[in-house]
């Protein structure tokens, strides 16, 4: 895995070099005598680390790294303690050079090393001021993100938990409302037929204030059959065109069941009106307007 992430890593700084910048070589410069190079970690900077035979560097990180892979490992060798990376090169060729890339947890670290004169040897290379730098947005966000993730694995979680809740409750409410029905039912067994299509109420019971009518549809015909709607009235009105009808609400209103040929429909009819006992079904067979009649 190691021997793969370093030749990624290698790939990604022949890429990235070509369009990455140098650090200042002047901070390198004899002249100004500066062997310890403290520099703020910057996008898009391949920073030169300048060694000679005989001498030990020193990279000094923000944090300690992830893993460190070096690409000539022939040339130069490299010991890693806590946040600092110690460089030592193995030949005295001056040609030679190599690329360091640091994985750290704000991001990656390109570091060039080549071998020069003791003269222009950077004792210590010190990237341990970020200041502004995209590493500490990178880490926010990343952190960002692992947390992002974490919540929504969470809500996840407790979504389909409070999901298996509801559709148990449900379940229970549905299995206690057949149990008081079926206690509280008053049977009827009234029903009518039209075109081989059955209207049957089976049976009244009541759960509190509501009152509920079991009924069944029941197409004996080969054609797709659409309940448009059902109508429930009192028992001192017409039937439906009447002009004294009184129609009863139905608090759950079936629109435009579409029942497949040979099919049985069993529903319920749910309304708050005591007195409401006739019942039509209006239907359309091959198109045509049909309503069935049922005296309750």
């Amino acid at each position: 895995m190691l021997k793969i992430l370093g030749v990624f890593i290698i790939l990604l700084w022949t890429v990235s070099a070509h369009g990455m910048g140098y650090s200042n070589l002047k901070k390198y410069s004899y002249y100004n005598r500066k062997q310890i190079h403290k520099l703020p970690i910057n996008n898009n900077i391949v920073y030169k680390l300048n060694t000679a035979f005989g001498f030990i560097s020193v990279i000094t990180l923000p944090t300690i790294p992830l893993d460190v892979v070096i690409g000539d490992s022939n040339a130069f060798s490299y010991y890693t303690l806590g946040s600092q990376i110690f460089v030592r090169p193995k030949s005295y060729n001056k040609k030679v050079s190599t690329n360091m890339e640091i994985l750290t947890k704000f991001g990656l670290i390109n570091i060039e090393i080549e071998i020069t004169s003791k003269k222009d040897v950077a004792y210590d290379l010190d990237l341990a001021k970020p200041g502004q730098s995209f590493f500490y947005k990178n880490y926010i966000e990343h952190k960002l993100r692992k947390l992002e993730n974490k919540l929504k694995m969470q809500y996840t979680a407790k979504y389909k938990t409070i999901a298996a809740m509801k559709q148990k409750v449900a379940q229970n409410k549905i299995y206690v409302e057949k149990l008081i029905l079926s206690i509280n039912k008053e049977k009827i067994n009234a029903s009518a037929n039209k075109h081989n299509i059955s209207f049957t109420a089976i049976y009244k019971s009541k759960i509190g204030n509501k009152y509920y009518i079991r009924y069944m549809i029941s197409n004996s015909t080969n054609n797709y059959v659409i309940v448009h709607d059902l109508y429930l009235y009192d028992s001192s009105s017409a039937w439906y065109g009447a002009s004294s009808k009184k129609e009863v609400r139905i608090l759950n209103p079936v629109l435009n069941l579409k029942l497949m040929p040979r099919e049985v429909y069993k529903g319920y009819i749910v309304y708050n009106d005591k007195n409401a006992n006739d019942l039509s079904m209006h239907l359309y067979v091959n198109g045509k307007l049909t309503i069935i009649k049922v005296k309750l």
